[in-house]
C-alpha cells in the first residue's frame, strides 16, 4: 500500500489544497517545506536507486525518473503553493501539522516495519523532521534562540 510514504499523504493533502477542498495553512506550508528537504535527502541517500513497493510489486527508480518522481512529489507542490499563496496572510498554527505526521507515524508503526520504508532508521528521520518543523515554527514567530546568537 502505498499510503506508507509520508509523501503519498502530503502529496494528498496539497492537491486537496489547490483544488480548494482544505484552506491552505502554515501547518502545510510547514509540512511542505519539510517534505521538500527530507524528500530530498531520503532519495538521494540511497546511492543504488529507490525502491518503492506497492502490494506485491516492486518499482526501482533511478537516474532521470528518479529526479523526476523526486521534483514532481516533494518540491513542485512547494513551488506550486510559494507561487499561489505569495501575497496572501496564511492562516492557523504549524504546530497542527504535526497531527497528520503523527498519525502516519502510528499507522506506519502499526501495520510496517518502519526501518523497511525507507532504508533509514524511521526514528532518526521523523526526528530530524520534527526539528526541522520545529525552526520552521521558531523562524515564524521570531523567537530568538539564545544558542544560536
Amino acid at each position: 500500500m502505498v499510503l506508507k510514504y509520508w509523501t503519498v499523504w502530503n502529496f494528498s493533502w496539497a492537491i486537496a489544497e489547490h483544488t480548494k477542498i482544505l484552506p491552505y495553512t502554515n501547518s502545510l506550508q510547514a509540512s511542505l517545506i519539510t517534505t521538500s528537504i527530507m524528500g530530498g535527502y531520503t532519495v538521494y541517500a540511497n546511492r543504488e536507486g529507490y525502491v518503492i513497493r506497492v502490494g506485491k510489486r516492486k518499482f526501482v527508480l533511478k537516474g532521470i525518473i528518479l529526479m523526476l518522481g523526486d521534483f514532481i512529489f516533494h518540491h513542485l507542490p512547494l513551488i506550486v503553493a510559494v507561487r499561489c499563496h505569495k501575497n496572501r496572510n496564511v492562516r492557523g498554527c504549524g504546530r497542527n501539522g504535526i497531527i497528520p505526521v503523527l498519525l502516519w507515524y502510528t499507522y506506519v508503526n502499526y501495520f510496517y516495519n518502519p526501518h523497511k520504508i525507507y532504508n533509514k532508521d524511521i526514528h532518526k528521520l521523523m526526528l530530524s523532521a520534527l526539528s526541522i518543523f520545529t525552526f520552521q515554527g521558531l523562524y515564524h514567530h521570531k523567537i530568538v534562540v539564545p544558542f544560536f546568537c
